[in-house]
């Protein structure tokens, strides 16, 4: 019981415990069963880990994922092969150190939404807080993202670290933000304009930064593209062609599967939602909570939605107003509990 009572149940430590011992277990599930070479993405990630640098323009640049992974597959691949089930189709030991790695990176992802949470609806309410991020873990792109090679946990953190570091005005965090961002992914250019939130006495100081990070993946594409022999450039030319399934993603977002696609993110969560809608005072507190950041940051995710050619996935970026709007919910009836329970 000594041991108990010192544990801190809001520390980050303790809460990235917690958050990964509900990912990384339904992540190795969900990795068991899923076809996971039927994945065009997943085969480009898998080939970046063994050092086939011959892979697809776009995402062959996305290499901080799969050499973790490499990392890990070279130090403990023996122990995940005996781990491998016998029906398991390819390389077992290789998709279970990406598990490895991203359900560890999505803990940290986890970890950021309860600190945003904590942010907007008060440092005090940590059971909020908790239920918000566990509306964001049990969303089924968490598993996915978690239980496959893929790189999107990365690029969660950075988003994560964009949202916190403004909200809390940490400038490291933005920092951070700013050099990891290009390297997680492409869209990063997209979530630029949320730093206009930051104070602006730290303008010029983001902008030097953002000048540096801009500089060095330039200079290490290119250099990449010249040890390998291919052309630099052919991924911007395939970044741009892009905006050619702008219509085809409209056209699908507002049918009945896009609807479903949307809906998917929050599942069963969106219900808790709808009975808030109806309830005078959660309207008034989320408004005053939910600020301008919110709905750039919504605008901006369903860019990159539209010129993806999977719109769950990327409206998964916006699990962050997800956590808080579900933390902002839970938060109020609390209030409501417990002023009821004094009344009587």
């Amino acid at each position: 019981m000594g041991i108990l009572k010192n544990i801190d149940i809001q520390s980050n430590w303790f809460l990235f415990i917690l958050f990964f011992a509900a990912i990384f277990s339904t992540a190795f599930g969900f990795a068991d069963v899923y076809d996971h070479m039927s994945n065009v993405d997943v085969q480009t990630y898998v080939g970046l880990s063994e050092f086939d640098f011959d892979q697809h323009p776009v995402r062959r640049y996305r290499i901080i994922i799969p050499f973790l992974a490499a990392g890990l597959h070279f130090i403990f691949g023996p122990i995940f092969t005996l781990l491998s089930p016998n029906d398991f189709p390819g390389d077992f030991s290789r998709i279970m150190s990406f598990v490895v790695v991203n359900s560890l990176l999505m803990s940290v992802y986890a970890v950021l939404l309860f600190r945003i949470c904590q942010a907007v609806i008060g440092s005090s309410k940590i059971w909020p807080a908790i239920i918000g991020v566990f509306s964001v873990l049990t969303c089924r792109w968490t598993l996915v993202i978690s239980g496959s090679a893929l790189v999107d946990s990365l690029y969660l953190i950075v988003l994560g670290l964009l949202l916190l570091g403004i909200l809390k005005n940490k400038l490291w965090m933005l920092i951070l933000a700013v050099y990891l961002g290009p390297w997680a992914k492409e869209a990063f250019i997209f979530f630029i304009p949320l730093l206009l939130f930051l104070e602006k006495k730290y303008y010029p100081k983001i902008l030097l930064h953002l000048v540096i990070s801009g500089v060095a993946i330039f200079t290490f594409r290119y250099f990449f593209d010249q040890s390998i022999g291919a052309e630099f450039g052919e991924s911007f030319t395939r970044d741009v062609s892009h905006f050619s399934v702008i219509p085809d993603s409209l056209r699908r977002l507002f049918s009945f599967h896009g609807a479903y696609e949307v809906l998917s993110i929050g599942g069963v969560w969106n219900v808790f939602i709808l009975v808030g809608v109806f309830l005078k005072k959660y309207r008034i507190e989320l408004y005053k909570s939910l600020s301008k950041l919110w709905l750039l940051l919504a605008v901006l995710v369903l860019i990159q939605a539209l010129l993806s050619f999977e719109l769950a996935r990327m409206l998964y970026l916006l699990t962050p107003l997800l956590a808080v709007v579900i933390a902002q919910l839970f938060d109020l009836f609390s209030q409501q509990s417990a002023l009821q329970m004094k009344e009587s």
